[in-house]
């Protein structure tokens, strides 16, 4: 009896650690992997950058149904500010909180300028504002996939 608790209670607490390096289930991605993706990127002898901003809509709403969850705007710009290649597409973003991780398809904006693209999602996780996130988001180019983060993103909100 003694060794079934023992057995139980490892499987318990080796389960409870599993989170940080477990893969994502809808990318593959692991944690650590997001974790270490670069700050910047270079992409035909252009380095770019990510400007993230990750906040929460707290006004009061009159529907309890309406989502009051995190938003996200990530522009994709050179370093320089040079004209950025307009071939480049993202597809996934990930707001990472400590071990928790909110991973999101992203969408482009319909305003396009030339030195910048910019991506948005929504209807994220009700993680308090103020709290420090990373941003990584996944873009294509040139056939090939890259990850990008920006680090120690504040959540901000909106009264």
């Amino acid at each position: 009896m003694k060794y079934i608790i023992l057995i139980l209670l490892f499987t318990l607490i080796t389960g409870c650690n599993a989170g940080k390096n477990d893969t994502l289930k809808e990318s593959g991605r692991s944690l650590s992997e997001l974790n270490d993706a670069p700050e910047k990127i270079i992409i035909d002898n252009k380095t770019y950058i990510i400007e993230p901003y990750v906040w929460r809509n707290l006004m009061p709403v009159t529907n309890p149904k309406d989502k009051t969850g995190l938003l996200m705007s990530i522009k994709l710009k050179t370093q320089d500010g040079t004209a950025i290649d307009q071939k480049i597409k993202a597809s996934t973003a990930w707001v990472i909180n400590n071990t928790d991780v909110w991973e999101t398809p992203v969408a482009e904006t319909e305003l396009k300028e030339q030195t910048s693209i910019e991506y948005y999602a929504r209807n994220g996780p009700e993680w308090k504002p103020e709290q420090k996130v990373n941003v990584v988001i996944e873009i294509e180019a040139n056939n090939k996939k890259y990850l990008l983060q920006a680090k120690d993103q504040i959540i901000q909100a909106v009264y």
